[in-house]
């Protein structure tokens, strides 16, 4: 039966002695799950699908292995697995139900979730590159809340992320998380993860952060993109988490999140004023700038500047023309044709030669053509 959090820690180092019996389908933990499927194995614990007889529901059971019940400390970190993870509430974490440890075995009751793991469907095979761009926004935004909650989770991979029959990620398994500035359990020199998805600073020894589980996920993300085509954001996101340096990786699970919530149009639907600064945010605090396509004038802005260099000429040219026809000094003359032409208008005409040279008039008509191409 589940215990209160104030006698815990006593509990925990109470290691029962007697005769257990072996975990099988139908066996009864604790007088109240009805153990019906192995779902998975681990270095700690067994997972099964079970029946609460009390609730008359179904879910997962994760069972301490009979070697670490006896270990006084990994009794404590498994205690320390139940609380920290009930205590956090979030649609893409699994959610604790129940725990105890002081029954034969210690257990740990969660939701059970109709799916696969991460690492099992990369296994099968039947994962696209599509379906990345949304686990990773999913992930993301269950690990920013366990970060909020000054957790780490310290052990993120394929392993410990299912995926519902929605196809939404859920992140799992706190076995060896920590709070940010709790004293760490775990003995002197250990460290601790999964080898191949540890930061190169927790390899060399330093302390778990933000960017660390950061780093984890990176290299989760990277490891199920093998082989497929994936949006050119999650590759940028990747690459932003997976740097060497703690401090060139995103300083938070909320801003390495943005980079696939931000809007991005696509550069044929950019007009000049989309230029202008987002009201929702300045520069300083779009932490993906750099990542961010340059903007670049379209077909039509390009017309439009052509037409407005065009129309800067033909006013210059007419200045120039009046300016000649008023000063009289040896320029040729301009005569007005008063003859009515087609539609009542009249026409300037030169007064040596009006087949040849330009007139006023017809410089009038190319301003306002240039006029109507600059308006379009």
């Amino acid at each position: 039966m589940a215990m209160a959090d104030g006698d815990t820690d006593q509990a925990a180092m109470a290691i029962p002695d007697m005769r257990i019996e072996r975990l099988a389908v139908g066996v009864e933990v604790d007088s109240r799950y009805r153990l019906e499927e192995l779902a998975g194995t681990g270095g700690m614990s067994t997972v099964w699908r079970a029946h609460d007889e009390r609730l008359g529901r179904t879910v997962a059971i994760k069972v301490m292995s009979d070697a670490l019940a006896a270990d006084a400390l990994a009794v404590k970190r498994f205690s320390r697995e139940a609380r920290t993870h009930a205590n956090i509430s979030h649609a893409n974490l699994v959610r604790v139900f129940d725990y105890s440890v002081t029954a034969s075995r210690p257990y740990l009751v969660m939701e059970y979730v109709a799916g696969a793991t991460l690492s099992q469907r990369l296994d099968r095979g039947d994962l696209s590159g599509a379906d990345l761009t949304p686990l990773a926004r999913d992930l993301l935004s269950a690990i920013a809340c366990v970060h909020d909650h000054e957790v780490l989770h310290r052990d993120i991979k394929p392993a410990n992320v299912l995926i519902d029959d929605a196809g939404h990620g859920r992140l799992t398994d706190f076995g060896i998380a920590h709070l940010n500035d709790a004293t760490r359990i775990t003995r002197p020199g250990d460290v601790v993860g999964t080898l191949r998805f540890l930061s190169p600073e927790v390899m060399a020894g330093g302390k778990p952060s933000l960017q660390s589980d950061l780093f984890a996920l990176g290299v989760t993300l990277r490891s199920a993109a093998e082989g497929l085509v994936i949006d050119d954001e999650l590759r940028e996101l990747t690459n932003w988490l997976t740097q060497p340096l703690p401090g060139d990786r995103p300083p938070d699970a909320h801003s390495a999140l943005w980079v696939l919530q931000a809007p991005r149009p696509p550069l044929q639907a950019t007009r000049l004023h989309d230029a202008a600064p987002r009201t929702d945010t300045t520069p300083a605090e779009d932490p993906t700038l750099p990542l961010r396509a340059r903007r670049r004038f379209t077909a039509r802005s390009r017309r439009r500047a052509g037409a407005l260099a065009a129309l800067a000429a033909v006013t210059l040219s007419i200045v120039v023309m009046v300016a000649e026809s008023g000063g009289g000094g040896g320029g040729r003359g301009i005569a007005m044709d008063t003859t009515p032409h087609r539609g009542g208008a009249s026409t300037a005409t030169d007064s040596s030669d009006a087949t040849k040279a330009p007139t006023i008039n017809s410089d009038l008509n190319a301003l306002a053509t240039a006029v109507k191409q600059a308006q379009r």
